[in-house]
C-alpha cells in the first residue's frame, strides 16, 4: 500500500489518516488455522499444529513485507485440504467421520511453489503457483 501511495506525489496527501495494522503472531496465525479446521469439521494432530506453525514462520521470513498474514493461513488450509483429500482417495486414511490433518499435509515453505506431495509427485494443487 505504501508503494501505491508513493507512486503519485499528490495521492498520499489525499489521505489524512494512516492506520497501521500489526502482523499476527505465529500463535495467532495458528489459532486462525485451527478455527478454520474446526469450522470445517476437521481435527488437527499435534504434529500438524507444530508443522503448520513452522510453515507459517518460514513463510513470514521468506516473504518479508509481502507476507499475507491470514490470507497465507487460508491458502495453507486449502492446500492441506487437497492433500487430505488425496489421502482419502488413495485409501490411506481410515474413517471419514474423524478426518484429521497430519504433519505430512503441511507443505514446506519455499518461494515459488508447493513442496512435493507425500506420494512424490509435484503437488501444485488446483491453484498452481498461487502461493
Amino acid at each position: 500500500m505504501q508503494a501505491f501511495l508513493e507512486s503519485n506525489e499528490g495521492l498520499k496527501s489525499r489521505f489524512s489518516y494512516e492506520v497501521h495494522f500489526p502482523d499476527y503472531s505465529a500463535d495467532e496465525l495458528l489459532e486462525i488455522f485451527k478455527r478454520l479446521a474446526q469450522e470445517a469439521g476437521y481435527q488437527v494432530s499435534a504434529a500438524a499444529e507444530e508443522q503448520a506453525k513452522t510453515y507459517l514462520q518460514g513463510r513470514r521470513e521468506q516473504d518479508g513485507s509481502s507476507f499475507g498474514n491470514a490470507r497465507t493461513v487460508e491458502q495453507l488450509f486449502q492446500h492441506m485440504e487437497e492433500r487430505l483429500a488425496e489421502r482419502l482417495v488413495l485409501g490411506t486414511e481410515g474413517e471419514l467421520d474423524n478426518v484429521t490433518f497430519e504433519a505430512d499435509d503441511v507443505p514446506q515453505p519455499h518461494a515459488d511453489r508447493w513442496s512435493p506431495a507425500p506420494n512424490g509427485q509435484q503437488d501444485r494443487g488446483a491453484y498452481g503457483n498461487y502461493v
